[in-house]
């Protein structure tokens, strides 16, 4: 069910929902709202930097509208452990964390013109004792566009999954594991402000990549375009069937 100014409640429906990163597109009747003034979000695709000035805008556990201006304290990748028992865990995506935030049960962080810069979500994970936790971060909007986009334009939404889970290593490390002084320039240029690798971290059984990739390779370029982020990897894999990897193998 879709709540609206804390008053009106109408049944939606899921029409979609991330194979990757679990996020859910929900449609509803617009006729069931009446006259309640509802205006649709702006997304704005971008991916913030730590120091931006953002608006975290969530709800209360009371169904009340709660908001606070932060800034973007860092932009990580997620690193989330192998949960106990069977459940969603995010990877493959870089999480938005806050300098100051406010008790929420979500919303999403905005600029100062209202455009939504990501989604204030809340993520499981296992804590020290090995009990589930859970933590807040912001998921970008450009993945959230990924999946509005094709629906708006009638078509219908495809994910083009590698199988493969990465995980990002400095280029000091890279050079420790073989990674010759060119292909860490090459690196460096494209990313001068991060200066990292990626790395295959995990598999997934039965898929192409599986059988080609092993855990521990460093991925240097995607069909001859350098990359250091999960997003460069899914942006060429959406492109087409086939993807080229370079690959450095230790």
């Amino acid at each position: 069910r879709i709540t609206f100014g804390g008053s009106v409640e109408i049944p939606g429906r899921v029409v979609l929902l991330h194979p990757d990163h679990n996020l859910a597109v929900v449609s509803y009747d617009p006729s069931l709202i009446g006259d309640t003034p509802v205006r649709s979000a702006e997304l704005r695709p971008r991916f913030p930097a730590a120091g931006d000035e953002v608006w975290l805008v969530a709800m209360t556990p009371r169904q009340q509208v709660v908001s606070r201006e932060s800034r973007v304290a860092r932009v990580d990748a997620a690193a989330i452990p192998l949960p106990h028992s069977p459940r969603f865990r995010e990877f493959n995506a870089e999480l938005i964390s806050l300098t100051e935030t406010i008790p929420s049960v979500g919303g999403v962080l905005a600029d100062d013109k209202g455009r939504v810069l990501a989604i204030w979500a809340s993520f499981s994970t296992t804590g020290a004792s090995g009990k589930p936790n859970a933590f807040f971060a912001g998921i970008p909007a450009e993945l959230v566009e990924d999946l509005v986009a094709p629906l708006r334009a009638g078509q219908p939404f495809v994910w083009p999954s590698l199988g493969v889970e990465f995980e990002t290593t400095t280029l000091a490390a890279a050079r420790a594991r073989g990674l010759d002084a060119e292909a860490a320039r090459r690196l460096e240029q494209h990313d001068p402000r991060r200066r990292r690798a990626l790395m295959v971290r995990r598999l997934t059984s039965g898929s192409p990549a599986a059988e080609l990739l092993e855990v521990g390779d460093l991925v240097l370029a995607a069909d001859g375009e350098p990359v250091t982020a999960f997003r460069e990897v899914e942006k060429v894999a959406a492109r087409g069937s086939e993807i080229e990897l370079t690959v450095l193998r230790n």
